[in-house]
């Protein structure tokens, strides 16, 4: 489906517009098959050389038919776009059977492209990444170009069977395909593994950024915890700002009519037992932190009755203690996993404080002292509950409890803080100086 409304603009200042109507026509090409997860197959003698030019003899194709558009509200693309942002060469090449495997430098999210010559009607089969794979057929018209345009995965590996000759250098390249996003900062020290942690880091949330945060290789869904693991490290090193406010909407648009939001935005896929205040939460949490590092009021202002409505939710869920047991928890934790009601109630409090916050800065008097009363409601309850005073231990002494009482602030009386902070650093200590947290800790 298409729908068109192009203004040209030629040198001598004239103008004209093209928008797409019933007069188009359509025809099939070269691409046989595709799927945004599993590759492409393309067949060059389909193909349609000079398609695109003036002149062009199109007396063959059909004429199109018009449809009912699609619902909704037609919005400009707020995000920079998708680009092929680097070619990279194979640092290591090895054959076995005709088989060819080429093995990349490093983990890129994209594309492979094969330039080869052969016989009209030979094929060539390439696979890539974690379950991609596309048949390439040949026109015999001299150098031919197999290049996906629908498909995208975390490549490390491309391999190639059906070469009628050996490769050279260029026959197989990478293209590394993201968001063009603008780099805005950077770190170096003098400890070499830090400065390659940093670009292991800035590279990874450069493979991962898709017009939303995602995941390249399996699932390709914006799963929304992603906002807190992802956000801050983020806008330290490239330009997010537009690409997160633009998520947001999408968290809007997943918003029931209780208040809960999807654990994953935009789409229909949502699990509710993969769901919590860590996941459909982040219609809170990212809005807020966004703020931190943007200082654009705009974002509160279009997402503030989505975050109060989501605190709502909570305390509809919440029990008359205060205490919160929804959620999916500390997702992913190598050892014991903290209780599900602790990480939840801290979120609640929390987040309750951000509405009281966020009501300050945009005008919203009686909301500012009813969810200031919240937040210190539910982190009496949470520390009455779960704190050892003298010892600064939550129960069980879980890190990631730790660590979010000394984080977001919920210690209470807050001088006892230091004593919270002591006993994480003790645990890290005796376990060799690892972590023990899952995606929230």
């Amino acid at each position: 489906k298409l729908l068109l409304d192009l203004a040209v603009e030629y040198e001598d200042g004239t103008r004209e517009r093209f928008v797409s109507d019933e007069k188009w026509k359509w025809s099939v090409g070269e691409i046989t098959w595709n799927d945004g997860w599993h590759g492409e197959d393309v067949d060059m003698r389909l193909a349609k050389p000079g398609w695109a030019t003036a002149g062009y003899d199109d007396r063959r194709w059909k004429p199109v038919v018009p449809v009912v558009p699609p619902g909704g509200r037609l919005m400009a693309q707020m995000v920079p776009p998708i680009r092929v942002c680097e070619t990279i060469k194979p640092a290591h090449v090895e054959e076995q059977n005709g088989v060819y495997t080429f093995t990349l430098p490093r983990l890129y999210s994209g594309w492979p492209r094969i330039e080869t010559r052969g016989n009209r009607g030979s094929t060539i089969t390439v696979t890539w990444g974690n379950e991609n794979r596309g048949t390439f057929t040949l026109s015999g018209n001299g150098t031919e170009v197999y290049e996906p345009k629908f498909c995208y995965e975390a490549i490390h590996k491309i391999r190639v069977s059906g070469l009628r000759h050996p490769p050279v250098d260029g026959t197989v390249v990478a293209r590394a395909v993201r968001t063009d996003v603008a780099t805005v900062g950077g770190f170096e020290c003098s400890d070499a593994y830090l400065n390659q942690l940093h670009n292991t880091v800035c590279h990874t949330q450069l493979n991962y950024t898709y017009d939303f945060p995602q995941d390249p290789t399996r699932e390709k869904c914006g799963w929304t915890q992603d906002v807190e693991t992802m956000l801050e490290a983020s806008a330290w090193n490239f330009d997010m700002k537009e690409i997160y406010r633009n998520w947001f909407k999408d968290f809007r648009e997943a918003q029931n009519s209780e208040g809960c939001v999807n654990c994953c935005a935009p789409g229909d896929f949502n699990y509710a037992h993969l769901n919590g205040p860590w996941w459909g939460g982040m219609i809170v949490w990212g809005p807020w932190h966004h703020y931190q590092y943007y200082g654009d009021l705009r974002v509160l202002e279009e997402n503030y009755g989505s975050m109060k409505r989501f605190v709502d939710f909570m305390s509809s869920k919440a029990g008359k203690d205060g205490v919160l047991g929804w959620g999916l928890g500390d997702w992913n934790c190598p050892g014991v996993k903290t209780p599900v009601a602790m990480t939840s109630t801290a979120a609640y409090s929390f987040y309750a404080r951000i509405i009281s916050n966020t009501a300050r800065l945009l005008g919203r008097k009686d909301d500012i002292t009813t969810y200031a009363a919240l937040s210190d409601r539910v982190r009496e309850r949470f520390n009455d509950r779960w704190l050892d005073r003298h010892t600064g231990c939550y129960m069980g002494n879980h890190q990631t409890v730790q660590v979010l009482a000394w984080s977001l602030d919920l210690v209470v009386p807050r001088e006892r803080r230091w004593l919270v902070l002591g006993r994480l650093v003790d645990d890290i200590t005796t376990r060799g100086y690892h972590l023990d947290t899952g995606f929230v800790g």
